[in-house]
Order: structure tokens, then sequence, then C-alpha cells
């Protein structure tokens, strides 16, 4: 066998070895982590993420998060629980279901109409009567105006 067939052999076996080694890592951490849960969920006594929070309620949580983790629950089911526990407030965003939809929709409507009339108001600007075009001529100002700026400038001199 020739050096380069060995160290073929050597980085394929190495690739493999690093393919299988991820999903068992997954399936040795039940695929997720109590910290990823933590960031979702928010603290029911000060209403701040409970990665962020030193509460009493939140060491509770964390506990019962890592108690679950350990015991194999997956994380919907971790999730779930406290849900059942504490309602969808434990959540830091709202469920994309019922009426907490509205939650997402609403701002979202609210930004794409912002942004519809901006470019109503922007095309409509461009599309003044009497505006110029780039490099084109510009309008002929109103004799009266045109009237009094001659009679002022006069009046300067």
């Amino acid at each position: 066998m020739t050096r380069f067939a060995l160290a073929v052999r050597i980085v394929l076996i190495a690739a493999g070895v690093f393919i299988l080694v991820n999903p068992a890592a997954e399936a040795a951490n039940h695929g997720w982590s109590p910290q990823d849960l933590e960031s979702q969920l928010m603290c029911p006594t000060c209403h701040v993420p409970l990665d962020q929070s030193d509460s009493q309620a939140a060491q509770d949580i964390r506990s019962f998060v890592q108690q679950r983790h350990d015991a194999g629950w997956s994380e919907q089911r971790t999730k779930q629980a406290l849900i059942d526990r504490f309602g969808t407030r434990i959540l830091a965003a709202p469920p994309f279901q019922g009426f907490d939809m509205l939650a997402w929709l609403v701002p979202s409507l609210l930004l794409l109409g912002g942004a519809g009339i901006v470019l109503g108001l922007a095309w409509q600007w461009s599309h003044r009567r009497g505006a110029t075009a780039i490099g084109g001529e510009p309008s002929a100002p109103d004799p009266a105006l045109a009237a009094r700026i001659d009679a002022d400038m006069e009046r300067l001199d």
C-alpha cells in the first residue's frame, strides 16, 4: 500500500469518526441544553429572561429544567410542563397560534403599512407636477412670483 493510499484511508476514517461522534453527542445531551431553554423562558417574578434573572423563582425553574434534562425529557415536554404550571407568560416569545398570533402579526403589518406609506409619499414627491427631471429643464416660474422677485431685487439695488 502506498503512502498516499494510507493517508486517504486515515482521512476517511477520521471523517467517519467525526460524523458519528456529533450525533452521539446530541443523543447523549438529549438533543437540547438547559441553557438554550432558559433563554426562551421568562422569570415569573421579575419578568426578565430566565438566563438573566437571579430570583429564587428563576433558580427553582433552572433546577426543574436541569432535572428534566437529566431525566431524559425532551425540550418540548419540559417547556410544556412549565407552560402547564405558569401559563404562556413563562415564554419569552408568545406562541404563533390563536390570539397570541396577533403579537406577531400586528407589528409586521404596521411595518409593512409604514413602508407602503413611505414609498407612496416618495413616489408622489418624485412625480409632482412641475418637478424638474434630472438633467431636464427647470419649469417656468409663476409670472406673479417672478414679478415680485424682480421688484424686490430693484428695490435692493
